[in-house]
């Protein structure tokens, strides 16, 4: 080796140490790999989407929660068993001298309770318990349908009819936390309201004749 010449150890050659990026961050790697940065500011970007989306987020919970109070469902209202004359089927199915039609109420869950109905006879009365025009509360028959049958002088022209099944008895309808109601009901005319019980218009239906036989299926 002359004297202009540097010693290299072949062996055990010299470590380089990867230099410093201009932010004082070293790469990750000998080769430079500063894909750490792309990803660092992809979070950056996504933080504030994600932060926008949590807030909108909020906002439309916030919207929910104040339409369902100023909308809050109405449950359909009926007499409650002390304002309902209780008959038995032996004695709703007894034909009296009047003319009658009969009223079937299907769809029942089960033999358990009563099936109570009240008749409206005008808008006004409609779906307001102590206003109805005629009620009635039937044990349900074992298959299910209660049948009761009703004298048409007791009627106008037209009404609407609303029923429901008590399957534990206890005189109400019974219905969750946010007014839904848990027991199966119905109205003629299967109507059905969205937030509530339905108008007196959809439910109504005109006086029928004697001896007919009207179907009200309750779910």
């Amino acid at each position: 080796m002359t004297s202009g010449e540097l010693f290299v150890d072949e062996e055990h050659p010299p470590v380089t140490r990867p230099t410093e990026t201009a932010k004082g961050r070293m790469p990750a790697n000998q080769r430079g790999d500063v894909s750490w940065k792309s990803y660092s500011d992809q979070w950056n970007a996504n933080h504030g989407t994600l932060l926008m989306c949590f807030a909108a987020g909020v906002f439309l919970v916030g919207v929910a929660v104040l339409a369902y109070q100023q909308n809050r469902f109405r449950e359909p209202s009926f007499p409650s068993a002390a304002a309902i004359e209780q008959a038995t089927q032996a004695e709703a199915t007894v034909l009296s001298t009047q003319p009658e039609f009969v009223l079937r109420v299907v769809g029942a869950a089960d033999s358990a309770g009563e099936i109570r109905v009240a008749i409206y006879a005008d808008e006004e009365d409609f779906n307001v318990p102590e206003a109805a025009d005629w009620k009635q509360s039937l044990v349900v028959a074992p298959n299910g349908i209660s049948e009761f049958r009703i004298a048409l002088s007791e009627l106008p022209a037209e009404f609407a009819i609303a029923a429901y099944h008590d399957m534990n008895s206890t005189g109400k309808l019974d219905r969750n936390a946010l007014g839904i109601p848990t027991e199966r009901y119905g109205f003629s005319n299967a109507a059905r309201g969205t937030v509530g019980p339905p108008s007196f218009e959809n439910a109504a239906i005109a006086l029928p004749e004697a001896d007919s036989v009207i179907e009200l299926k309750i779910w």
